[in-house]
C-alpha cells in the first residue's frame, strides 16, 4: 500500500509539471495571438482553439491535484458543529459521492474516445479522440486521488476514535 501511495505522489508531481507547462504554453499562445492581432494585424487561426484545449486540460488534470491537496471548495460550518467521529463519517460519504461522480465522468469520457476518431478539431485538424482521451485520463487521476484520500482517512481513523473517546471521557 505504501508503494502505491508513493507512486501516486510521484504521479501528482509529474501532473503538476505537465499542468505548469500547459499553463506556460497557454500564456505564450495567447500573447502571440495578441501580438499578431495588434501589431501585425493578422490572426493566428489555431491559437484560440489550442488555448481552449489547454484550459480544459489544465482544469481536468488539475482536479486530481485539487482533490489530493484538499483545495476543493467546501462549507466547513457544518463540520465545526459536529463531533469528530461524525465529521469522519461525513468525510467518507463525501469521498464516496465524489468517487461515484468521477467514475461516471471517466466512463462517459471513455465512451467519447471512439466517437472522436471520426471528428477532427476545426483549426488544428487533430482527431478529437486525443482531446477526449486526456479528459478520461484526468478523471482517472481524480479517481486515484479520491482513493488515496480514502486510504489517508482510514489511516487517521485510530487518531479520530481516540480523540472522540477522550472528549467523551472528559465530559
Amino acid at each position: 500500500m505504501n508503494r502505491a501511495i508513493s507512486v501516486f505522489k510521484f504521479s501528482q508531481k509529474i501532473l503538476g509539471i505537465i499542468i505548469s507547462l500547459m499553463l506556460i504554453g497557454m500564456v505564450v499562445v495567447i500573447c502571440m495571438q495578441t501580438f499578431c492581432r495588434t501589431v501585425i494585424f493578422r490572426s493566428i487561426p489555431w491559437s484560440e482553439e489550442l488555448s481552449r484545449y489547454f484550459f480544459v486540460w489544465i482544469t481536468v488534470l488539475g482536479s486530481s491535484l485539487a482533490i489530493s491537496q484538499k483545495l476543493l471548495v467546501k462549507i466547513d460550518v457544518i463540520d465545526q458543529k459536529l463531533k469528530e467521529i461524525t465529521v469522519w463519517k461525513l468525510e467518507h460519504f463525501r469521498l464516496l459521492l465524489g468517487l461515484i461522480m468521477q467514475v461516471v465522468y471517466c466512463y462517459s469520457a471513455c465512451l467519447m474516445i471512439p466517437v472522436g476518431a471520426f471528428q477532427k478539431s476545426a483549426a488544428l485538424k487533430l482527431p478529437m479522440q486525443y482531446m477526449y482521451l486526456i479528459i478520461a485520463i484526468g478523471f482517472f487521476f481524480s479517481i486515484m486521488a479520491v482513493l488515496a484520500e480514502f486510504v489517508y482517512l482510514r489511516r487517521g481513523k485510530d487518531a479520530v476514535m481516540k480523540q472522540a473517546a477522550e472528549k467523551e471521557a472528559a465530559k
